[in-house]
């Protein structure tokens, strides 16, 4: 009997630890090293932000961006796709303690948008679970208040809006 129980807890933790941890990035990690996170998927960490143009995810300013690189962006476009997008494993676990640290990096220099009318939920702080892919020809543009934002060269493809978890200040 106590074979079995060893050989069926052995069993059991062969299983967890064969799913690697999801990781938790903020968006200023993804537009920093673009080519390492094309292609993975993610939990991103930032302002999720709801307008008629779309969904995306953003932080208003990226340190250590090298000048003379990429195109200065800060906004990743979020799309629901429950075809194309990553399933989410079973029993799928996002380290809060990271999650709320990397948080705190963020609201020291990104704030969310205060509307005179509507609603508070145009942006809220969130964690998004899906891949990055790299955009395709030319990146559609976002609007902000009238202004366009920067192209992303990257989007965040999510199987549904469940996967985007928003959090508590």
């Amino acid at each position: 009997m106590i074979c079995v129980l060893a050989s069926a807890f052995f069993w059991n933790t062969a299983l967890v630890a064969a799913q690697a941890p999801v990781q938790v990035v903020r968006v200023c990690d993804v537009i920093r090293d673009l080519p390492v996170y094309a292609g993975k998927v993610v939990a991103i960490v930032g302002r999720f932000s709801y307008r008629e143009e779309g969904r995306f995810i953003s932080e208003e300013t990226c340190e250590g961006l090298k000048p003379g690189g990429l195109p200065t962006f800060n906004t990743i476009p979020v799309f629901f796709d429950a075809k194309a997008a990553p399933k989410p494993p079973q029993g799928l676990s996002i380290d809060r303690n990271l999650v709320y640290k990397e948080l705190e990096i963020i609201k020291r220099q990104t704030s969310l948008a205060s509307f005179r009318f509507g609603s508070e939920d145009y942006d809220r702080w969130a964690v998004a679970y899906g891949r990055v892919e790299m955009m395709k020809d030319t990146p559609p543009k976002l609007k902000n208040s009238g202004q366009k934002l920067e192209p992303a060269p990257a989007r965040l493809i999510c199987a549904s809006a469940s996967l985007v978890v928003f959090l508590t200040n």
